[in-house]
């Protein structure tokens, strides 16, 4: 009888994955848009409540506000994603107490706040002299441009004595250029605030 051989050894072949053999690529950098940010005391100024309401509403865990590069920075929050959470609380805080107040009169009521405050805190510009109503400016501006018309009707007669006597078209020409640019460069230079002083003092005046 013929003897049998061994059966051959079953040869196992690990084959690598083509991720494992190749090197991963590095993830493309993204542009991450700029976030508008907010102070928290311009927060509580826009919403209408007290900067320490708005810490409370951080520890109720509401908002979230940005990581402080030292001790000295105010505390900043997301301006969009913060004024929607806000408005979520205490809409949700409205439906929950079942007052009658639906949640967009509450919505609304926090809107008109907000307007309330912007339109304060332009009133308080205005009383600095950081703001001035349009009608002052216009009449301001009307009364530039009449001082403008009249330097420009006078320089005929200011100009003919002095060329009179002139034959050179020179001459002539840079004179009336001279009373030209005079009156141009004074209508360059108003001092608006200057000028809204004395228009305000000449109404008090009047009273």
């Amino acid at each position: 009888m013929k003897k049998q051989g061994k059966p051959a050894e079953k040869k196992t072949v690990t084959r690598k994955s083509p991720a494992a053999s190749k090197k991963e690529a590095a993830p493309a950098k993204e542009t991450t848009p700029k976030v508008k940010l907010i102070d928290i005391d311009e927060l509580a100024k826009l919403v209408g409540v007290t900067i320490r309401r708005i810490e409370q509403l951080e520890q109720e865990g509401v908002i979230k506000s940005e990581p402080k590069k030292n001790n000295k920075e105010k505390r900043q929050y997301k301006f969009a994603e913060t004024i929607i959470a806000i408005v979520r609380y205490y809409r949700e805080k409205a439906d929950s107490r079942r007052s009658g107040e639906s949640s967009d009169m509450a919505a609304a009521k926090l809107q008109n706040q907000i307007q309330k405050n912007e339109k304060e805190e332009l009133l308080l510009l205005e009383l600095k002299g950081d703001l001035h109503r349009t009608a002052d400016i216009e009449r301001v501006i009307g009364a530039a441009h009449t001082r403008l018309r009249i330097n420009l009707l006078a320089i005929p007669m200011g100009v003919a004595p002095m060329v009179r006597e002139k034959t050179n078209v020179n001459e002539i020409a840079e004179i009336i250029n001279d009373r030209l640019s005079r009156a141009l460069n004074e209508m360059a230079t108003i001092d608006i605030d200057n000028m809204l002083s004395e228009e305000k003092e000449a109404d008090l005046e009047a009273e």
